[in-house]
């Protein structure tokens, strides 16, 4: 019997890996787009719109804030170019804003989804307008809690929506991937969930999906070895593609329910035995079956003995051998 499990869908996170670089953006989206990957999801922001001013002003790796976004921003044009790219790709473009003006700018070129980043769960006016898109939103959960998670559903129609798990901080492993979680928010906030995994490796991801996780989004690379924290992290080529084909095969594995019969690859697999019932002793064709002229043994065919008590009082319609396998077909009646 079938279930209703639906197909993995996987998201390529760019995060800051282009490193404002678009030949390098465009690089990337074209190894997820051959590796697998249904979609990519890309940040925009306007400094000024979302940032304080304080907060750019703040050291980070030897610069300011200001100066690391400024480093890794893609110009509008180029974001375009990448939109273009996804859609020859037939692979989805997810725009990531920070900010309001940001939002639109996505709109315009028309992101195919809306992603809610890291932090941004409670920005009611940014959620409002995202909402008023009408786009599907997903909305990442990570350093928060229920209430806030319930605050921003309010803002959005849940109908629309995916909430990601995610754990967001500088160093993170499996351990720490609190993946668990994804079975209880789905049950308390009655919505499709998913799973953002900044771990490295596909483990997590694995998992994640077999716990209800109808989406899995991870940072992707080309190389592993090129500068910038989030490299390290990433998914490259060939994970990217070895998450894909498991979670494939996951996928027709999980879409098998009770009731348990055999399947038919079982039924026609080659030398594999189940235990039959099977005469002790020569019988002769009339005499009545009994439990005690019977014993199990392994073969490769024959009446299971839990239908024993269909066959005992049964006469046998031929001779039988000791040993040999007994079937519906050498009974009378």
């Amino acid at each position: 019997m079938k279930n209703n499990w639906e197909k993995p869908y996987l998201i390529g996170a760019l995060e800051d890996n282009h490193g404002g670089d678009s030949g390098l953006a465009k690089d990337l989206i074209s190894l997820a787009g051959s590796a697998g990957m249904d979609a990519i999801s890309v940040r925009r922001w306007s400094k000024n719109e979302a940032f304080t001013q304080e907060y750019l002003k703040k050291p980070y790796l030897g610069v300011t804030r200001s100066e690391m976004y400024s480093e890794i921003e893609i110009d509008i044009k180029a974001l375009g170019d990448l939109r273009q790219l996804c859609s020859s790709l037939n692979i989805s473009f997810i725009g990531a804003p920070y900010d309001l003006v940001s939002l639109g700018e996505l709109c315009d070129l028309d992101a195919d989804f809306i992603q809610i980043e890291h932090g941004l769960l409670t920005h009611n006016e940014l959620l409002s307008a995202a909402a008023k898109t009408g786009k599907h939103i997903f909305l990442v959960a990570s350093r928060c809690t229920d209430d806030e998670i319930q605050y921003a559903l309010n803002l959005v129609d849940s109908k629309n929506l995916t909430l990601l798990h995610s754990v967001n901080t500088e160093t993170i492993s499996v351990q720490k991937s609190a993946i668990g979680i994804i079975s209880y928010l789905s049950q308390r906030f009655d919505i499709p969930v998913g799973y953002y995994g900044t771990d490295p490796g596909i483990e997590s991801a694995i998992a994640a999906y077999t716990l209800g996780a109808r989406c899995i989004q991870k940072p992707f690379t080309t190389d592993h070895r090129l500068p910038g924290l989030g490299h390290a992290k990433s998914l490259d080529r060939d994970e990217i593609r070895s998450l894909r084909i498991h979670l494939d095969d996951i996928f027709d594995s999980l879409n098998f329910n009770g009731p348990r019969v055999p399947m038919s690859f079982e039924v026609v697999a080659a030398g594999s035995g189940r235990v039959a019932l099977v005469p002790v002793r020569d019988l002769m064709a009339g005499e009545i079956l009994d439990q005690d002229m019977l014993t199990v043994k392994l073969t490769d065919k024959g009446i299971s003995p839990s239908k024993i008590d269909k066959i005992v009082g049964k006469p046998l319609a031929y001779d039988t051998l000791a040993g040999e396998p007994l079937t519906f077909g050498m009974l009378g009646d």
